[in-house]
């Protein structure tokens, strides 16, 4: 017996330039990795000098740089996708925010959407 499949795609306006804005930074966090570890390994031995540990944390704050451009973009692509289809769900595992109002099963999923404090968001 042949099995029917039946799928659903949803095309968001910006989403190329989502998806390319998300590589860049991807690829930037990359060489930041890289970085973070050539500047361990050249300091090897004398890791909590102060030499070491101001490379280390200009290199740190560089990836809290692109990590809150990634933030922003989900923030961006999510807030556009929610005034075209106000009902949409928003996976973040990561951490708690304002894009949570899905959890995992261990959580629960919540009646209503939540704050980022996990307070109900009145409709």
């Amino acid at each position: 017996m042949a099995t029917r499949t039946i799928s659903t795609k949803l095309q968001l306006d910006g989403e190329a330039e989502y998806r390319a804005s998300l590589k860049n930074i991807n690829s930037e966090l990359g060489t930041l990795k890289s970085e973070l570890k050539l500047t361990e390994s050249q300091f090897a031995g004398h890791l909590n000098s102060y030499a070491a540990l101001s490379a280390k944390g200009e290199t740190l704050a560089g990836m809290y740089d692109q990590q809150e451009k990634k933030l922003a973009a989900i923030n961006k692509i999510l807030s556009e996708a929610r005034k075209k289809h106000p009902g949409l769900i928003s996976v973040d595992r990561s951490i708690r925010g304002k894009n949570e109002n899905y959890q995992t099963p261990e959580r629960g999923i919540p009646e209503t959407q939540l704050d980022y404090l996990g307070k109900i968001v009145s409709p």
